[in-house]
């Protein structure tokens, strides 16, 4: 995924529609939710790799037609669009999984990686010699490494 943020800044559109509707307004309410979460389902193609658009056309439907019985059922509209507005929010939501386990398996490796050399590597051992006063005789001390 190219851009990730742009995927966070859609669902958090998301969730603010969500948010922004007042379940008891339904009836107010149901024809702006329904126009929004076609403009924000409108959006995500824009964001998503190109492999997943045919699976996001199966799963979402681009308009919310249809949907509530009839251009009057603004409280069916309203819960269509709180329906399908959480549901494209949570199918964006899997964009942010994948890239948090992609890096804590990228972060796995890069360990698994760095044990592997250090044990490879075994246990070395560095040289040292302390400063001594100019009367001293001089000394070499073997040391293993930290």
């Amino acid at each position: 995924m190219d851009d990730l943020g742009k995927v966070l800044r859609l669902r958090g559109a998301i969730r603010g529609a969500i948010g922004a509707t007042e379940v008891a307004q339904a009836t107010l309410g149901g024809d702006t939710l329904a126009r929004r979460y076609a403009s924000l389902r409108a959006e995500a193609p824009n964001v998503i790799p190109t492999e997943d658009q045919e699976e996001l056309i199966r799963l979402l439907p681009l308009t919310l037609s249809g949907y509530g019985s009839g251009p009057r059922d603004l409280p069916g509209q309203f819960n269509a669009a709180r329906i399908f507005l959480g549901s494209l929010g949570d199918w964006l939501g899997g964009y942010v999984e994948r890239a948090q386990i992609a890096a804590q398996i990228e972060a796995n490796a890069e360990a698994y990686a760095q044990a592997r050399l250090k044990e490879e590597r075994g246990v070395g051992f560095r040289a040292s010699i302390p400063a001594a006063p100019s009367n001293a005789a001089s000394s070499f001390t073997v040391q293993p490494d930290a």
